[in-house]
């Protein structure tokens, strides 16, 4: 299936070492791994000696130094000081803080989570949004990690079992409190909504002063009984999180190097790091000098990438993504997604056929085609080996533009930014737009935006509305779970439960349910997911489940223990594409990948997320996006002005709202939204 990367050789840590010495024990262990029993054997010694590990001295640490018991550290401390120039020792997970307060400067401390506790003497505590281990002595000083008012990314972690992800960095609180005395941890009881007094209610962290509260909050009382960390007004929020870092796009080794206080790290592809600002759709960018920042929508979170029109406005290592319509941001080069062949038939099927003819117009090129005249939906998937592809204009029988993505259309501009040069658009894309395919057939033409001059494509076209979805569920390390035993095991089947229930809804019956155990070498590269980069990697190694179209047009699924990515905490699914490429498999757009770690404790959540991410899938926006700016292009589906009201929103219980709400039943499906999954070339009958 590839190049093979290695999964048990430490080949990063020795990026982050500090010194000769503690280089050692590292070499040492990669040397002796064969006669180790392998990859847990060798990941449970680099575990011992990286941040967060228990020591006696400096040189026991890969980072160089043992903080001590007479320093409050009980059974010592590893961890690599001065981390905010090279970062910290441990691959497993840690952050770099600048705790001043208690006399350590910038110092690497091991993260925690209610999956990942901390040892004897250590409690899992937060400083601003981190979730690290710090001696049980500090929780004066810091909140515990999931109490009310500290980030989350989903219910799970939140000991309320409530996070209210449509606030900025999300939310620990619990829903629907009577008053002050039924929120934990001494917290407030507010309306959600300052503007709606009678709304929904919720818990909020109480506070003396501003200081108290994290990033994006402040110390408000509104009621005059005790001031409590609410979200800043929209109009006063800034993005500027660590006044003396760095702006967007330039370099970084950890978080605090940067002014949005996000580092997308070497690692994960970006070379010399690069710092960004999360939830710019609420907070709003740190450009750089003279130059400009975009905010993107990434996943469910919003990122900010450097501006830029041509490649040498990057720095070096990055290109200009996007350039050729005029919206180009700074980002690694990429491959894009693996297109099929010129006239291929994979798997022998003849129903689906790959032309490679297109003429020349100004700045792109046209791509003609027949449609049927009983054709009531058709998918169009343009492609280039080599570059980027951007659609333009949908021409009818009669030359007259029929669809125009700059306008009418511009709400299908996801994928270019997605799948770079693989970017399918289907037809008629909501109820509206019925009349495309209610011209009698003929020749209509697709107009791309694009510098290669031989760019490919395929066409499929359907005759009536689907009603059946076939879904290939590769395993990646879940805990308990295998293809044999999926369906028999209870989480996995309340999943599925809601998942199918929400589709019903929209008239679609979930028909056959396939199974692939991912083993080997891409089971240890992929079962944590750390990069976008591998992401796309993942999706690549899914494999035709048949060679009927029937079974090519199949969704797949990745079930994986988790992600561990920068630009997206607390993700819990991701759609290659809105929509997704149809009918080939095997390529970088080849299905979804989402977690599996909240499977055990929300499986009805996990189902929902599934749904809503093969919503994406088979065409469908958000109702309202991030920051209430735009919404789907749906007329039967309520928009919410500030998405940040979440539970207050007309839309809150849409499946395709753009949080998740806990204690609010997201299954609502509305019929434009079943005129779009019907249509879509993955329904069938």
């Amino acid at each position: 299936m590839g190049a093979v990367r290695p999964s048990c050789v430490p080949v990063e840590v020795s990026l982050h070492v500090r010194g000769i010495r503690p280089l050692f024990p590292v070499l040492v262990v990669a040397l002796l791994a064969p006669l180790l029993g392998g990859c847990e054997t060798l990941e449970r010694i680099i575990r011992e000696i990286s941040d967060g590990a228990s020591c006696t001295s400096d040189g026991a640490c890969l980072g160089g130094t043992c903080l001590q018991d007479n320093q409050g550290f009980p059974g010592g401390y590893c961890t690599t000081l001065e981390c905010d120039a090279q970062g910290c020792s441990n691959i497993f997970g840690a952050e770099c803080l600048d705790l001043a307060s208690i006399g350590l400067g910038a110092a690497c401390f091991s993260e925690c989570s209610s999956r990942a506790p901390c040892r004897e003497g250590y409690e899992c505590l937060t400083v601003d949004t981190k979730s690290v281990c710090l001696p049980m002595d500090l929780a004066e000083a810091f909140p515990g990690a999931g109490q009310i008012g500290t980030a989350c990314g989903s219910a799970s972690d939140c000991r309320t079992d409530t996070c209210l992800t449509n606030l900025i960095g999300g939310y620990c609180s619990q829903l629907d409190c009577g008053g002050d005395g039924d929120c934990p941890e001494d917290g407030r009881c507010l309306p959600l909504d300052p503007e709606e007094p009678e709304g929904v209610t919720a818990c909020f962290r109480t506070c003396a002063n501003d200081a108290a509260c994290r990033f994006g909050y402040r110390c408000a009382d509104p009621d005059g009984d005790g001031g409590a960390c609410v979200p800043v007004d929209e109009d006063e929020r800034s993005p500027v999180r660590n006044p003396n870092g760095r702006d967007d796009g330039e370099p970084c080794a950890v978080d605090i190097n940067c002014k949005g206080g996000t580092c997308l790290i070497e690692q994960t592809g970006y070379t010399g790091g690069y710092c960004t600002t999360l939830n710019c759709a609420q907070v709003g960018c740190n450009p750089p000098s003279g130059g400009t920042a975009e905010c993107r929508t990434v996943t469910e979170s919003t990122v900010c990438y450097v501006g830029c029109s041509q490649d040498a406005d990057c720095r070096t290592g990055y290109a200009c993504v996007g350039a050729d319509d005029g919206s180009g941001v700074c980002l690694p080069p990429s491959e894009g997604a693996t297109p099929p062949a010129e006239e291929d038939t994979p798997g022998g099927s003849t129903d689906i056929r790959v032309s490679c003819q297109s003429s020349s117009i100004t700045g792109g090129r046209a791509l003609r085609f027949n449609i049927d005249p009983s054709t009531i939906a058709f998918a169009v998937v343009p492609y280039s080996t080599s570059e980027s592809v951007r659609p333009r204009r949908l021409l009818g029988p009669s030359g007259q533009a029929v669809a125009d993505f700059g306008s009418d259309h511009a709400f299908m501009n996801v994928n270019p930014d997605i799948l770079v040069n693989m970017t399918p658009v289907f037809f008629p894309a909501a109820p509206q737009f019925t009349s495309i395919t209610e011209l009698g057939g003929g020749e209509y033409t697709l107009e791309i935006t694009t510098r290669d001059s031989r760019p490919c494509f395929y066409v499929l076209e359907k005759t009536s509305p689907g009603t059946q979805l076939d879904v290939n569920f590769y395993l990646l390390g879940v805990p308990g779970l295998s293809g044999s035993n999926a369906l028999d095991d209870p989480n996995f089947s309340q999943m599925m439960t809601v998942f199918r229930r929400i589709f019903d809804r929209a008239g679609i019956t979930i028909r056959e349910v396939r199974f692939v155990d991912v083993a080997g070498d891409d089971l240890e590269r992929f079962r944590i997911i750390r990069s976008f980069n591998d992401i796309f990697a993942l999706a690549s190694i899914s494999r035709d489940p048949g060679s009927s179209l029937r079974e090519r047009l199949s969704i797949n699924v990745f079930l994986i223990q988790g992600f561990s990515i920068s630009q997206a905490p607390g993700l819990l699914g991701v759609s290659l594409g809105i929509p997704g490429v149809p009918g080939f498999h095997g390529n970088s757009g080849s299905g979804l990948i989402f977690t599996s770690e909240y499977l055990p404790n929300a499986a009805a959540d996990t189902g929902q997320t599934l749904a809503h991410e093969i919503g994406h899938f088979m065409g469908l926006r958000h109702t309202t996006e991030h920051g209430g700016s735009t919404a789907d292009p749906l007329d039967d589906t309520p928009r919410c002005a500030n998405p940040d009201r979440g539970a207050n929103c007309p839309d809150a219980n849409n499946f395709m709202f753009p949080f998740s709400l806990r204690g609010v039943t997201q299954e609502q499906v509305s019929d434009g939204q079943s005129f779009v999954l019907r249509r879509s070339p993955f329904s069938q009958r």
